[in-house]
């Protein structure tokens, strides 16, 4: 049993303490608890006249035509977003610290965003909660209807439970969290060119993926961009944990394309159609805690390999000259896994080459690919137009 469906079997369940429940336990404010909000009295109204309607029926209903699915769909959905938080918690010590740092105060500022959601449901469930009881109280319900009203009553007294739970939990790892940016050392005025451009990447980055007015109406906000970019990354956190099954049809795409043979004509439509992939998987690898992992990964960059390649001898530069970052890492490890097949003759179209005991030849290009230098470097070989194509030509028949 994972994780979250621990958390939905203690929080979505009537737990017995002897003969009493943890339902009939909690006890609920009456409509004096609003009585200074008009908006949320007359929700209270709507609510009521919503599950009369239902109740009312002259007839045993069933249990399903009053549900509340949907507050546990979004109490599951935040708690999967705070433990992505919680467990994210630690950077990898190569970053930057002023990244670092960065990192740290939006995790806090998505932090506290999701404890305001998880505070408008409690609101929305104390509000439902008040006019079920209103209901129960009064006397035009249906006697046959009254036990499925109380039963209604008692399971959102547990997910009330639960939202008032997770709202002490998201504090103490708020607590957490400050105690971290308070203690770490780091000088707290921040790069504003650094951040922009921290927020121009996760904008760009968000674009094929969220509502386009949502993004708008983000950049328009007039607050910081920590806070921007915490809003954004919480969209991107949601989108990934509610499209989680894409991940399975980006498999089957990649391995798609992979069996369409690379010609001139069709090369910058496989591009284009990898660099779509790479996009929906860069959401998931950042925002969906291990949902795509390495081998996943290898494999779209090999294949993206393999297309920017196709015609090597023919371009002017070696394509990956500007590459960068984590897509780079991969590039560099296809090229130690081409090197290390030619060089230790682990290639089936330079074993002849061994069999005729031509060694020299082989130690002549091993010689040349790695620069002459102890080392090699996989990353001068990819910028390397020569080395690169000369790699390549010993990987094919």
């Amino acid at each position: 049993m994972n994780i979250i469906d621990r958390f939905k079997k203690w929080f979505f369940r009537e737990e017995k303490v002897g003969l009493i429940s943890i339902g009939d336990m909690i006890k609920i404010p009456g409509r004096e608890y609003y009585k200074n909000e008009p908006t949320k009295l007359n929700q209270i109204d709507i609510y009521k006249e919503e599950y009369y309607k239902i109740l009312a029926k002259r007839k045993l209903i069933s249990s399903k035509e009053i549900s509340f699915d949907n507050l546990e769909k979004e109490f599951l959905m935040y708690t999967d977003l705070i433990l992505n938080l919680c467990l994210n918690k630690e950077e990898d010590m190569r970053i930057m610290p002023q990244i670092r740092y960065i990192n740290k105060r939006i995790n806090l500022t998505k932090l506290h965003l999701c404890f305001n959601e998880i505070n408008n449901m409690e609101d929305e469930t104390i509000a439902k909660l008040i006019a079920l009881e209103e209901l129960l109280k009064g006397k035009r319900v249906p006697i046959i209807n009254r036990q499925l009203l109380n039963e209604k009553i008692n399971s959102l007294k547990i997910i009330l439970l639960s939202f008032h739970n997770q709202k002490i939990a998201i504090s103490i790892e708020i607590k957490n969290y400050l105690t971290i940016l308070n203690n770490n050392g780091i000088e707290h005025k921040i790069d504003i060119s650094l951040l922009s451009k921290i927020y121009r990447k996760v904008y760009d980055l968000a674009g094929d993926f969220i509502l386009a007015n949502t993004l708008n109406n983000i950049n328009d906000l007039k607050v910081d961009h920590i806070t921007k970019i915490a809003l954004i990354e919480k969209e991107l956190e949601i989108y990934t944990y509610l499209h989680k099954k894409d991940v399975d049809s980006i498999k089957k795409e990649i391995a798609t394309l992979k069996n369409i043979p690379i010609t001139h004509s069709n090369k910058e439509q496989l591009l284009n159609d990898i660099i779509h992939l790479e996009k929906k998987y860069a959401i998931f690898r950042e925002y969906g805690r291990g949902i795509v992992t390495h081998d996943n990964l290898y494999e779209l960059y090999k294949l993206k390999f393999d297309i920017l390649t196709y015609d090597i001898n023919l371009q002017e530069a070696s394509p990956f000259l500007w590459k960068d970052g984590n897509e780079l890492k991969y590039y560099e490890e296809i090229v130690s896994n081409l090197f290390e097949r030619i060089v230790m003759g682990k290639n089936e179209y330079i074993n002849d080459i061994y069999d005729d005991k031509s060694n020299k030849a082989i130690k002549e290009i091993a010689f040349y690919l790695k620069g002459n230098i102890p080392k090699i470097h996989h990353r001068d070989i990819l910028n390397d137009k020569l080395r690169l194509a000369l790699l390549l030509a010993f990987n094919t028949e």
